[in-house]
């Protein structure tokens, strides 16, 4: 009898496992206002594209940003990149949920960061000027070129942190998050590295 019953309690340990951690994911998350999408703008505001036929998410990605310019503002480069950690939201087992919802780019005026569902919908979106950035910690070069972590907060309290995908099989996707990669690096002179509170510890 015991011996039918070890499955059932290694199953319940094992659930019990991840909802811990779950849990103080999002409680880390919450503490550091980190990854909140809350002040995102929906994505049929400002004639934010909606849905695409297309799946390529490189030739989606510059359509989406380049009707987000500003006139004389150029792009400096774009990723596919997901939320790390992950929010409560990306733990829901959806159909609709993309593991890499967001594309980001940079421009010389802002960072502008997009979340796509799976049917390639923009579901929201924001654009951060420079001089709402506290801190920025930008991508380091990793392996067969792809980027590490981007990690900036904003003088709002609001903080994010983004892997990139690295398609390492797009000679253009590449190129594209590598320049995004070195651009930001370029302007984290103008930022301290880390939040106040952590170069204070």
């Amino acid at each position: 009898m015991f011996a039918y019953l070890l499955p059932v309690v290694f199953l319940a340990l094992a659930f019990g496992y991840i909802g811990l951690r779950v849990a103080w994911t999002v409680h880390g998350l919450s503490s550091k206002r980190m990854n909140l999408t809350d002040d995102w703008t929906p994505g049929p505001n400002r004639g934010a594209p909606i849905k695409w036929s297309m799946t390529d998410r490189l030739e989606l990605g510059l359509q989406i940003v380049n009707g987000e310019l500003e006139a004389g503002e150029t792009l400096e480069g774009l990723a596919s990149a997901f939320f790390q950690p992950p929010r409560l939201v990306d733990y829901s087992p959806s159909l609709r949920r993309l593991k890499c919802p967001l594309i980001i780019a940079a421009t010389p005026r802002r960072i502008l960061m997009f979340e796509l569902d799976a049917g390639m919908t923009v579901i929201r979106f924001r654009c951060i000027g420079y001089d709402e950035i506290q801190y920025l910690s930008p991508p380091k070069q990793g392996i067969l070129g792809t980027s590490g972590r981007l990690r900036f907060g904003l003088t709002s309290g609001l903080q994010y942190s983004v892997g990139f995908l690295g398609p390492l099989l797009r000679d253009e996707g590449m190129r594209q998050e590598q320049r995004l990669a070195a651009y930001l690096r370029d302007i984290a002179i103008r930022f301290p590295s880390s939040a106040p509170e952590a170069r204070a510890a």
